[in-house]
């Protein structure tokens, strides 16, 4: 009997010690919250991990913006109302997480799942306007660094040990120690190197095109620390295009179609017809109750080839030998002369060296280009040598990628002319050979006017509008141009800047 009240005791004793527990699960899946009853659960299995001063893979799961941000994996840590598909689940159900013998039981793993189900998406749309709120100082400290602080402390140069290029670096610091303790403004080192104006350095803000921090960028920063220096997102994978932007209608538009040739049209009168093109003028003017204008005279047909061919009027005595000249073949054998002579190739590279911004300065401070003329050369003699235009373009856009240079024994005229040709990618307006423009936005302005050329010069199109939206008028969703810009940022990379004075190429033999 004894033994009986004893046992009976020692279970009351247990049930009295089970409320708590009992509650976490017995309450209803949507009054669950995340401090209560979630918390715990994380403060027990992944506090040591991820929380306070250690956040392993840049993941907090001590609150709310921590587990609404997620970690480096860029893999959502919870999907709300949809546990199956949320990391956190997945980790802890499949044993990865957390590491070592401990586990997660049956209750807690219950717990985590009815809140991610039935009410997290509660309780995270209140942090919502704070989360993107702290991502986007995070950015733009992001930013604030690259321009100010890796001139000295990136990916060339880490001066006193000291690499700022990712959170992990700036939290172990240098020599000197952490440059940054989240939550805490008077421990951060880089805040006192500001405030004591020793960064960035005065002896090299000139040279390198640094300016100092401004009261409201060290403002950005301390509150930055403050707020836990909360890492901004990874940069997003390739985008699917889902073809937003540009669809079926888009791409049938005419000037994206490859020409073809038309059929001539039916004429009620061909007296005045003697080419195939007559046959669409004659229509046209037909259509408009008119006819072809008297035929010119013989002299206003040598001025108009001539100003049309060479840009110059003709000589007299070539007026006289062609109002002479009665012979069928007469304007043909004209126009054969006049596209023979050099002055056809100066005439016409005028049109593409307009194109393309040629001028034998830098345009801006106005630095002499003392061997640009060499492509200037190079385009009238492609024009006079009727080199086909897809060559042209081919070597004027790689054409240092045409032959293994270094390796030649010598170069030969079609080799120089190659090189030469690339200056088609130097023919933007380019200041930054001064330190007092040579900033980040000069050189990011620099790639701009790169890609602008190219848009209006070789696709015929308004390409540049794109950098800011997505384009009002013709399918050039944003994203693309960025995509298109990525092509010649690796030569024109702002962060790995050469200075026009130094982007030249030794031709040699």
């Amino acid at each position: 009997m004894r033994d009986a009240w004893r046992r009976l005791t020692i279970g009351l004793l247990l049930l009295a010690s089970l409320p708590a527990l009992g509650m976490a699960v017995d309450k209803p899946p949507g009054s669950l919250r995340f401090a209560a009853d979630v918390l715990p659960i994380l403060r027990k299995h992944c506090g040591k991990c991820h929380g306070g001063e250690q956040r392993k893979a840049e993941l907090n799961l001590q609150t709310l913006n921590g587990l609404a941000r997620g970690g480096e994996s860029g893999k959502p840590t919870i999907v709300v109302g949809d546990a199956q598909r949320s990391y956190l689940i997945q980790q802890v159900t499949s044993g990865e997480m957390p590491p070592g013998p401990a586990r997660l039981d049956e209750r807690e793993v219950g717990v985590l799942r009815s809140w991610i189900d039935h009410a997290a998406r509660q309780e995270l749309a209140t942090v919502d306007d704070h989360l993107a709120t702290d991502l986007q100082r995070a950015r733009r400290v992001q930013f604030l660094l690259e321009v100010k602080c890796q001139p000295c402390h990136g990916r060339d140069t880490q001066e006193g040990g000291l690499d700022v290029r990712t959170m992990q670096t700036l939290l172990s610091g240098g020599k000197s120690g952490p440059a940054i303790v989240r939550g805490d403004t008077g421990k951060s080192l880089l805040l006192r190197r500001i405030r004591d104006d020793q960064m960035p350095p005065r002896e090299v803000r000139y040279k390198r095109s640094i300016k100092p921090v401004t009261a409201t960028e060290l403002q950005l920063l301390q509150s930055w620390i403050a707020g836990g220096a909360v890492e901004p997102p990874p940069p997003p994978g390739l985008l699917d295009d889902d073809g937003l932007l540009v669809d079926i209608e888009d791409r049938s538009w005419w000037s994206f179609q490859k020409p073809l040739r038309p059929r001539l049209p039916a004429l009620a009168d061909p007296s005045f017809v003697r080419t195939p093109i007559d046959y669409f003028l004659t229509r046209r003017l037909q259509d408009a109750g008119l006819s072809f204008s008297p035929p010119a005279a013989r002299r206003d047909l040598i001025r108009r080839a001539s100003i049309s061919l060479h840009g110059l009027l003709p000589e007299q005595a070539q007026v006289a030998h062609f109002e002479s000249d009665t012979s069928p073949d007469a304007m043909e054998r004209l126009a054969d002369r006049l596209l023979a002579s050099p002055r056809y190739g100066e005439r016409w590279a005028q049109h593409w060296l307009d194109a393309v911004g040629y001028a034998d300065s830098e345009g801006s401070v106005d630095f002499v280009y003392p061997l640009v003329y060499q492509y200037r050369d190079y385009v009238i003699r492609s024009i006079n040598r009727d080199k086909p235009y897809d060559r042209f373009l081919l070597e004027q856009l790689a054409g240092d990628e045409l032959a293994d240079y270094a390796k030649l024994p010598r170069l030969s005229e079609e080799h120089r002319d190659n090189l030469i040709a690339t200056g088609f990618l130097r023919t933007c307006i380019d200041p930054t050979t001064s330190p007092e423009t040579n900033f980040l936005y000069d050189r990011y302005q620099v790639l701009a006017d790169t890609v602008e050329i190219m848009g209006s010069a070789v696709l015929g199109l308004t390409l540049h509008c794109s950098r800011c939206h997505s384009h009002k008028y013709d399918p050039l969703p944003q994203r693309d141009y960025y995509r298109f810009t990525a092509l010649f940022a690796a030569a024109y990379s702002p962060y790995d800047w050469v200075k026009p004075k130094d982007r030249f190429l030794e031709m040699v033999g």
